[in-house]
């Protein structure tokens, strides 16, 4: 899947059919707070878009995500909503810049990547993510599996590298040539959202 922020229409007005081609370009589950800032869209606005694509397609909205179901009933991946809700919390703070989600990462470790592309100096930055809840991996082998994954791939060690953990996780140093972040996930009442570490923090650890 793919999107890009610069590629969404330049009215307000045809932000239905951007939403509506996003969530049925098979990204599963999407926080809409995610929705509101990819697509720079006001929460009233938002609700407007969702009555009005309630008519088209099989709608739902649960807690504090959305979906469009293929077929009803039928079972909605949420393998990528971590994944956005943590790229997106990154495309917030460089609002203005050219955002660009993929799934395309030719990879098994890898969930999405994002690129964020400065306008005005168009250096382009990469980051990629690892969700552990998609992979049976411990977090002690992880390191090696990463260094396994990042051999002979071309990734650049300008690259950032975020790993998204959970309450139950055993957080450990790992050893790379890119910049490598935790972002754990915190779950209230206003919903989901991650805090960021630096890896170096757990260096002392290794």
């Amino acid at each position: 899947m793919y999107f890009c922020n610069s590629e969404i229409n330049e009215y307000l007005e045809n932000r239905s059919e951007d939403i509506a081609a996003f969530l049925t370009s098979g990204w599963g589950k999407v926080r809409i707070n995610d929705l509101l800032i990819l697509f720079d869209i006001p929460a009233a606005f938002f609700r407007n878009i969702m009555i009005h694509l309630a008519g088209l397609y099989h709608f739902m909205q649960e807690d504090d995500y959305v979906y469009i179901s293929a077929y009803e009933g039928g079972p909605v991946a949420s393998k990528y909503m971590n994944a956005i809700s943590v790229l997106t919390s990154i495309a917030a703070k460089n609002k203005g810049d050219t955002i660009t989600l993929t799934d395309s990462v030719y990879s098994s470790l890898f969930v999405a990547k994002m690129f964020v592309g400065d306008k005005v100096s168009n250096n382009v930055q990469t980051y990629y993510v690892i969700d552990t809840a998609m992979i049976a991996v411990p977090l002690y082998a992880l390191g090696d599996l990463i260094k396994n994954e990042l051999s002979g791939n071309g990734f650049d060690p300008e690259n950032r590298l975020i790993i998204i953990v959970y309450d139950d996780s055993e957080v450990a140093y790992i050893k790379l040539k890119c910049r490598v972040y935790y972002a754990l996930q915190i779950k209230d009442a206003a919903g989901c959202r991650f805090i960021f570490y630096n890896n170096d923090l757990y260096k002392q650890d290794e």
